[in-house]
């Protein structure tokens, strides 16, 4: 996973969790102890920084976990689409990078075809 997984949106998103557990009178501790969710991962989610999570997948299950246990109804932040938008954009650099390398590969080994039927040429014309 990215270790980028962090905006305004899941800020915004994360401190609703915080707000509510607070206004509850619950520590983290508490909740790690009554809905078996690691530490980290509550943290991770009131802070909104879903780096700490193996997969998106995984970072829903918690959320909605957490989300239910609070009686809140916040929306997931769309911070992993972002993420493979940009990941599918690098894979387009990549593709277009490597056809541009080809290309000049292919267009190395005609200047050398070239070059060497010219040498040769010029070597049998002085003969």
């Amino acid at each position: 996973m990215s270790k980028y997984l962090k905006s305004a949106s899941s800020a915004k998103v994360g401190r609703k969790f915080s707000q509510t557990r607070e206004k509850l009178g619950l520590s983290i501790e508490e909740i790690n102890s009554s809905t078996y969710i690691n530490i980290i991962y509550i943290k991770a989610i009131e802070t909104g920084d879903y780096a700490a999570f193996p997969s998106e997948s995984f970072a829903r299950a918690y959320f909605k976990k957490y989300s239910d246990f609070l009686k809140i109804k916040p929306t997931f932040p769309n911070i992993y689409s972002r993420d493979k938008v940009n990941s599918q954009i690098k894979k387009k650099i990549e593709t277009k990078i490597n056809k541009t390398i080809n290309e000049n590969t292919y267009l190395f080994y005609i200047i050398i075809i070239f070059s060497s039927l010219a040498l040769i040429s010029l070597f049998f014309s002085y003969i």
